[in-house]
């Protein structure tokens, strides 16, 4: 089943905490005092008091001298009570170039970025505010937001962790350090954060949201399932609820359950690839093909050029004996980007067909892509064997045992294939390197020997035969011609008699007087 990753899952901060944390900050009271020598700041006010907010702005766009700083902190905040984030970004820039140790500037600055969602670039203004006043909280609070936005969990957890220094009881730098603790790995901690936080805040939606996703990474399916009911009762339409669950059923060994939650999120997200891609797999375990394939049409409806859909299909066309759409499938994927699993997935639908020529092209368009595709190396190798080309198969095979050597599979198919070449030595010497298990090769190699007229190595592969299935009684009675051959016919009646013991019949054959 294909999992969202835990980035996906992650929530770092909801829209209410947003606003609590990242409010920006009032004129000081000493600015505000200040702005009385301005008559352009004393009319600002005016106007602003007054609901004229516009006539205000025109105002400060006058102030300069002394006045500019204030002016521009006055604008700044007019701008962000608007809603207008990136006006008052420009007006705390004014501010931070007039005075780049002002100790609310920069952190102004940088929650009109964060509300811009410009992460990298709010970092680096709460960056600059911690510098100037690395005794406050908030600041290092929007740091550790907007680094976590921006993809660096390492600086948010030491962001974070300040924050924790110099407020304790701070919820939202609390769930922010389990955030990152989740993203850096540190499991337990941000499982034994998400467990604290839960206690102080039971239906806080998105510590359940959080933690629901670590019970996954951690594949603790009861703990998953239980916090995603929990977050289904905050919020029944959560979709990652729905999908914790989905995906704890799944491994639990529930795939109807996990099908049919996945088939509902699917039905109210037509559009979402993951939620049909995970439809499959559970129509899948189920042994449902008809209706894996018709969840991974949509997959590829939604995402066409998934690579992973279209093996899900092609295992469900396969599945359902539907070779037509299969191999139109495989060739369409082969074709498109070069892919190299499609192409091998095409010679093998063309040599369970027995169409071995087309299943040797497939393979050799495989490995153009791929070289080192031992599997590839090993089924074009087969391939050339049922089309009567030995010499071309011992090649691909000796490619495949140079990919993965001492495969014993690739070096049986070697000594098979020696035998049936009539190659004798290179049967020996595939043979030697055999462990247990390949009696039938050296039978079949000591019925060569015999052939040839070379009793002594024919009665040794009768004999490594033996020695791995004694009861072979085609092994006996060849050891027996094998030992007559070399004048040891006392050795050969003996193996002949114990052939007969197995097999009664044999003695009209052995024994019977002749005529």
């Amino acid at each position: 089943m294909k999992e969202v990753g835990q980035e996906s899952w992650l929530w770092f901060i909801d829209d209410q905490l947003v606003e609590a944390m990242l409010a920006a900050d009032p004129v000081p009271e000493a600015a505000r005092k200040r702005a009385a020598a301005s008559p352009e700041l004393v009319r600002a006010a005016s106007l602003q008091l007054e609901g004229r907010s516009e006539e205000a702005l025109r105002e400060l766009d006058s102030a300069d001298g002394e006045s500019a700083l204030d002016g521009a902190l006055m604008a700044g905040r007019i701008h962000f009570d608007r809603d207008e984030f990136e006006q008052a970004a420009g007006s705390y820039r004014r501010a931070c170039g007039l005075a780049p140790s002002h100790p609310y500037a920069h952190y102004n600055l940088g929650v009109c970025l964060a509300r811009l969602g410009q992460w990298n670039e709010a970092a680096a203004a709460f960056e600059r505010a911690v510098a100037v006043s690395p005794e406050r909280a908030e600041a290092w609070l929007g740091l550790g937001v907007s680094l976590l936005h921006a993809d660096h969990a390492p600086g948010a957890l030491r962001a974070f962790a300040e924050c924790r220094s110099l407020d304790p009881e701070s919820v939202p730098a609390a769930f922010g350090y389990a955030v990152a603790c989740h993203l850096e790995g540190k499991l337990d901690e941000a499982a034994a954060l998400y467990d604290a936080l839960l206690e102080y805040q039971p239906e806080a939606e998105e510590v359940l949201n959080n933690a629901a996703g670590l019970a996954i990474l951690r594949k603790n399916w009861d703990a998953a399932e239980e916090l995603a009911g929990r977050l289904c009762r905050v919020n029944p339409e959560s979709r990652s609820a729905v999908l914790a669950q989905a995906i704890a059923a799944y491994h639990k060994g529930d795939a109807q359950r996990a099908a049919n939650l996945c088939a509902r999120l699917a039905q109210s997200n037509p559009e979402s690839f993951s939620d049909w891609f995970n439809l499959g797999v559970c129509y899948q375990r189920l042994g449902n093909h008809a209706q894996a394939a018709m969840a991974y049409r949509n997959a590829l409806r939604v995402r066409p050029a998934s690579a992973e859909a279209k093996e899900g299909l092609a295992s469900a066309l396969e599945s359902l004996g539907d070779r037509d759409e299969l191999i139109a499938l495989l060739r369409e994927s082969a074709a498109e980007k070069g892919d190299a699993g499609a192409w091998f997935r095409l010679g093998c639908s063309h040599y369970d067909a027995g169409e071995y020529a087309e299943s040797a092209l497939a393979f050799e368009n495989c490995l153009r892509l791929e070289p080192e595709h031992a599997g590839a190396s090993f089924n074009l190798a087969l391939a050339y064997r049922k089309l009567g080309n030995r010499q071309a198969a011992a090649a691909a095979f000796e490619q495949a045992l140079r990919i993965e050597p001492g495969n014993e599979d690739i070096l049986r198919a070697l000594a098979v294939t020696a035998v049936e070449s009539g190659d004798a030595t290179q049967a020996e010497r595939w043979l030697s390197q055999l462990g247990a298990g390949a009696w039938d090769v050296a039978y079949n190699l000591g019925l060569l020997h015999e052939n040839a007229g070379s009793h002594e190595a024919a009665a040794a592969c009768f004999r490594r035969a033996l020695e791995e299935n004694p009861d072979c009684v085609e092994a006996l009675v060849n050891l027996g011609h094998a030992l007559m051959g070399m004048g040891a016919e006392s050795e050969a009646r003996e193996s002949w008699q114990r052939a007969i013991e197995q097999r009664p019949e044999l003695a009209r054959t052995y024994f019977s007087p002749a005529g």
